[in-house]
């Protein structure tokens, strides 16, 4: 088979790129590490399939790949969807010594950031009992 382009993955990016690449009549080949989770299959209990492994696919490949790094931690989309799967509002209230710290040095720098946005976390805050409440309901 002939394609005109290989998109690698398909999640906001790549689904995009190849629907606008198909529309312009153009053979599109899109590939996916993970499968296609449906409204039936998608994890919802802690014993179903949650963590994608790229060393062992065949025995770990859910939805979730988390990669750890020194100080940071990343959870990407593993499936059809890629990035989408995950698309949900993950929010921790980090410590005041991290607005204190400042903005990394960038090469060009648009800001320093040494307070957190005015309202951000009580949002979050209300917004986490909000649903702590909805959920003992």
């Amino acid at each position: 088979m002939d394609f005109d382009v290989i998109v690698i993955g398909s999640g906001f990016g790549g689904a995009i790129t190849g629907c606008r690449l198909a529309q312009k009549n153009k053979k599109v080949l899109i590939l996916e590490r993970g499968k296609e989770w449906t409204k039936d299959t998608y994890p919802r209990n802690i014993e179903d399939e949650w963590i994608w492994s790229n060393t062992s696919p065949e025995k770990y490949h859910g939805w979730t790949d988390l990669r750890t790094f020194k100080g940071m931690a990343v959870i990407t989309g593993a499936g059809v969807g890629g990035g989408s799967l995950i698309y949900a509002n993950v929010s921790a209230i980090p410590p005041k010594s991290v607005f204190q710290a400042g903005h990394p040095k960038l090469p060009t720098t648009r800001c320093n950031l040494t307070t957190p946005p005015s309202g951000m976390f009580s949002t979050c805050k209300r917004f986490r009992q909000s649903s702590a409440a909805h959920a003992s309901n």
